[in-house]
């Protein structure tokens, strides 16, 4: 976004007022070329099932750091592109446990033998992942992996693997307490067939205070599914979060989402199966691209 650009919208109507609540916000991406951004993505998942009499539980968790590298803007970008980004892994540490027996982890900055199962996430886990061009609305319109053996996606399929990544914003400027709606398509396995279900991603601006956006998703099946089968494989595409944003400069500052799941009749008759999941990332570094990548700041959090 041009100095120029960036001017106007500070003096148009739809400008912060005095308050930083009244009026309406214009929410967009933006993204400098020559700027790096450092997240830190936690995760923790719970499977606890019950099922023909036997019970099982499963936790997985991690903390992953990510770079994005902004890179020039491309002659050909179409109106509307905030940028392509880099996705860079840095560090990686994983763990899992299957019922009571012994966790097994990974840990990209140990000397440690790799454990088995891992070896994948060792291979790419201090490796660029791919670059993705993003729109000031969030979409992901093309995805180049940097992976050997990985194609390129395409527009739809670009969006369909990335839609979370960048939380869509509405067209237009939104004032506290509105809500925008975004449907997606997802695919479920019924036999053989892959069958498409609709989800409505609702988006409610809850608050703006000293510039930072505050947003609240929840993510739903439409129709809710009744087949424990479906309720299965849509749940943990269906969460609620938060996702703070900062207005002027065009990025998210923090994100969570959660899933609480509960199916009944999971694989059969007296069959339970429960989910939990949180996902937060969070911005820790950002700055001039030659800088943040000797910066020590995201080893010392992920230790």
């Amino acid at each position: 976004m041009t100095p120029l650009l960036l001017v106007a919208l500070a003096l148009s109507p739809f400008g912060e007022t005095a308050d930083g609540d009244a009026g309406a916000h214009l929410l967009r991406y933006q993204f400098a070329p020559g700027e790096s951004l450092r997240h830190e993505i936690t995760t923790a998942v719970t499977i606890d099932s019950l099922m023909q009499g036997n019970a099982q539980i499963v936790r997985n968790g991690g903390t992953t750091v990510q770079r994005i590298d902004v890179l020039p803007l491309p002659a050909d970008a179409k109106p509307g592109t905030a940028g392509v980004l880099r996705v860079t892994s840095e560090k990686v540490k994983l763990s899992a446990q299957f019922n009571l027996e012994p966790p097994t982890g990974y840990d990209s900055e140990s000397t440690e033998p790799v454990a088995d199962g891992y070896q994948a996430v060792d291979a790419v886990a201090k490796a660029p992942l791919g670059e993705l061009t993003v729109s000031e609305l969030g979409e992901v319109t093309h995805a180049k992996s940097l992976l050997p053996g990985m194609e390129d996606l395409d527009a739809e399929k670009a969006t369909d693997a990335y839609r979370d990544l960048y939380p869509h914003m509405p067209v237009e400027p939104v004032t506290v307490g509105e809500t925008w709606t975004e449907m997606l398509t997802v695919r479920v396995q019924e036999g053989q067939l892959l069958k498409p279900w609709k989800l409505r991603r609702l988006s409610t601006l809850t608050k703006v205070e000293d510039g930072i956006a505050t947003i609240t998703v929840k993510v739903t099946p439409l129709p809710p599914p009744v087949d424990p089968a479906f309720q299965e494989q849509l749940a943990m595409k269906c969460p609620a979060g938060l996702m703070e944003f900062d207005i002027a400069k065009g990025r998210i500052l923090s994100l969570r989402a959660d899933v609480d799941a509960e199916i009944i009749g999971f694989r059969g008759p007296g069959g339970l199966l429960k989910l939990k999941s949180t996902h937060v990332q969070r911005l820790i570094e950002s700055g001039p691209t030659s800088e943040l990548r000797v910066s020590r700041t995201a080893a010392a959090s992920v230790r």
